[in-house]
């Protein structure tokens, strides 16, 4: 196989995990929509390969990047919040089971909308920066998550 053929086929498998990756933030949306009784607005915008999907609710907002990089970004910001962003899929570590970063995208996906439309979106943004949770951001969602279902 020729170097343009290879390149060729890593550009292919890159833009089928973007496509993957973006049919499952709109099939999570539709998801956790459905039911949906408050006011939140939901936008996509696209730039080039670049998907970004905004949710916004009064002084709240949670932002998931799809680049054509591959790479994915989370976005969390409150009004009395700095904004945290998260790295949650570099591409690189994709190509040898991108089936398994699609799976774990969508669990990834599911519970960061979920956390923005049914959690208080303060709170969880205090715990984004406890120091004494010494956990990954998928740990630190899961905790706050676990914490606060009885509220």
């Amino acid at each position: 196989m020729t170097k343009a053929e290879q390149k060729r086929l890593e550009k292919q498998a890159k833009d089928d995990f973007i496509d993957a990756a973006t049919n499952v933030v709109l099939n999570s949306i539709g998801k956790h929509l459905i039911e949906r009784t408050k006011k939140c607005a939901v936008c996509m915008n696209a730039n080039g390969r670049n998907r970004y999907f905004n949710f916004e609710r009064y002084g709240e907002h949670l932002r998931i990047a799809i680049y054509r990089t591959g790479d994915i970004d989370f976005r969390f910001h409150e009004f009395c919040h700095t904004e945290v962003e998260i790295r949650a899929v570099h591409y690189e570590n994709v190509p040898e089971n991108p089936e398994a970063a699609i799976s774990q995208l969508q669990t990834d996906i599911d519970m960061v909308i979920d956390c923005f439309l049914n959690y208080y979106w303060h709170a969880f943004m205090d715990y984004q920066w406890l120091s004494t949770l010494e956990m990954d951001w998928r740990e630190r969602i899961k905790y706050f998550m676990e914490e606060c279902k009885d509220l």
